[in-house]
């Protein structure tokens, strides 16, 4: 059964069916003409009609009618003559009136929204704390209602007296609440607070925020730090989880200490990546997902910083040895850099460190052996000729079988001595072609970690030969030994080396 749905009227249309019923018209052509459900709607409006001339829509009473009402009542007039003369609906309105009269002899009861003045509401509250009921109260100062008391001292006890000088009726909820005098020194406060932390940190903002939310407020305080206020919730909802660390986060700090690089300036630098971070953490036998861990670096500030290559800007011309090339500059390679045993294919290149105020340059060689990504050999020059390349030869020993030695077309690599020590070495050169360095990408993208993680907040000014040599030294002996490659099966190359040749 649904619920019957009274249609509301106008007051126009009851004033035409009223006319019509006075003309004599029958009833059920009144419904017909109107579209009336029944007779039910047309009995009241005539009667109201008899009685005001008009039917019945709603009355509004101003406060001196009913003053004048309750003072004819108070000289004993009979009710059926104030409802003729007021024009009242029933007695029942009287009643109430009057009602409320003896409750409380005041005009602010005829109001429909009761206003107490602000000296009221402070009466009231002293008397409460000196020992009064809350009826007292009320029929003291002549309060309607025992909960505006009890409300006004809640703000009271809450330091919000500025509250109490509310208008009633108004809505103050994106209104300015707090009037604060230092206003511009809080600003300013805040704004020194933010600028010696350019890094955003949720928990320096929550420490902002209940320093400063009892003199400015909530609102202003978001609008100035430019954060809505279900990003604060959310927030202060995380921040109140447990503080204790787990074993995991003892364990993640742990592990990204230990893979750190320091510049001369002793500034740390992490160099792990949370996949790597995962793997290491699988591996002392924590269950646990990738996504927690990238979570809980970036929490406590480990993630490992993104290489630029600013600071290897190529800024030095280079030599060539305008000697006569009678070699076959061929790619026999062919971008397969995957190998089948040790020393098959081998990749060498040069790359440069500069150092000092005077564009001073330290250049290094290695040779790489595809098939475990290997460093075999290595070495440091002051000049970047032949030389450097025979000097990290001379580390290989003589091949069994015959192998591929790949490089880019650099002077160095073409030279005579180079290529008579190649063949010694039992090797068939192998060059990529020109502008081209992805056809000997293994051992670039080895000079890219190698620069990114070691080199990436050096200042050129402080850096000695020294220095990078003993870098780049521990940087290859940990990349040969403990660094785990994904090409590998996230295996070293010396793992992956001593795996495979058991397997043999």
């Amino acid at each position: 059964m649904f619920p019957i749905i009274f249609k509301k009227y106008f007051l126009e249309f009851k004033k035409k069916v009223v006319q019509t019923k006075i003309k004599g018209i029958r009833y059920i052509q009144i419904i017909r003409q109107f579209g009336l459900k029944n007779t039910f709607y047309i009995y009241p409006w005539f009667s109201q009609f008899k009685e005001n001339n008009y039917p019945y829509h709603y009355q509004y009473y101003s406060i001196e009618t009913k003053k004048t009402v309750i003072q004819s009542v108070l000289q004993s007039h009979n009710d059926q003559k104030i409802i003729k003369k007021f024009k009242l609906k029933n007695r029942r309105i009287i009643y109430f009136w009057f009602k409320e009269f003896q409750q409380s002899k005041n005009d602010h009861h005829f109001s429909r929204l009761n206003h107490y003045p602000f000296e009221t509401k402070i009466k009231a509250v002293l008397a409460l704390k000196k020992g009064n009921s809350y009826k007292q109260i009320q029929m003291k100062y002549g309060i309607k209602n025992i909960s505006s008391i009890y409300s006004w001292q809640k703000w009271v006890d809450q330091n919000q007296i500025y509250r109490l000088h509310q208008k009633s009726g108004c809505n103050y909820r994106y209104q300015k609440k707090f009037c604060n005098d230092n206003e511009n020194t809080i600003k300013k406060e805040i704004k020194k607070i933010l600028g010696l932390n350019k890094k955003e940190n949720k928990i320096l903002y929550l420490k902002i925020i209940s320093k400063y939310v009892y003199k400015i407020g909530l609102n202003q305080l978001l609008r100035w730090l430019n954060f809505s206020k279900s990003t604060y919730y959310r927030w202060l909802k995380k921040n109140n989880q447990p503080l204790f660390l787990t074993t995991l986060d003892l364990a993640i700090q742990k592990i990204a200490k230990r893979n750190c690089d320091y510049n001369s300036q002793g500034q740390r630098r992490y160099l792990l990546g949370y996949r790597r971070l995962h793997l290491k953490l699988l591996l002392i036998g924590f269950k646990v997902n990738l996504k927690t861990v990238y979570h809980k670096m970036k929490k406590f500030r480990c993630l490992c910083q993104t290489p630029k290559n600013s600071f290897f800007i190529r800024n030095y011309r280079r030599k060539k040895d305008y000697l006569p090339n009678h070699l076959p500059l061929t790619n026999l390679i062919q971008n397969n850099f995957q190998a089948n045993s040790p020393y098959q294919k081998l990749c060498a290149d040069i790359t440069y460190f500069p150092y000092g105020k005077k564009h001073q340059f330290l250049f290094l060689s290695v040779i790489m052996d595809l098939y475990n990504r290997e460093i075999l050999s290595y070495t440091f020059s002051d000049k970047q000729d032949h030389q450097i390349i025979i000097q990290t030869l001379n580390h290989l020993p003589v091949l069994k079988k015959v192998g591929l030695f790949h490089s880019d077309q650099g002077t160095p690599f073409i030279h005579q001595h180079v290529q008579a020590l190649l063949k010694e070495k039992n090797l068939i050169p192998s060059f990529s072609e020109k502008s081209s360095p992805q056809q000997n990408s293994c051992v670039e993208a080895f000079f890219s970690n190698l620069k990114g993680e070691r080199f990436f907040e050096e200042k050129r000014k402080f850096l000695t030969p020294q220095r990078i040599k003993q870098k780049v030294t521990r940087f290859i002996e940990h990349y040969n030994q403990k660094r785990r490659l994904k090409y590998l099966g996230y295996l070293s190359p010396n793992q992956f080396k001593k795996q495979h040749l058991k397997q043999i």
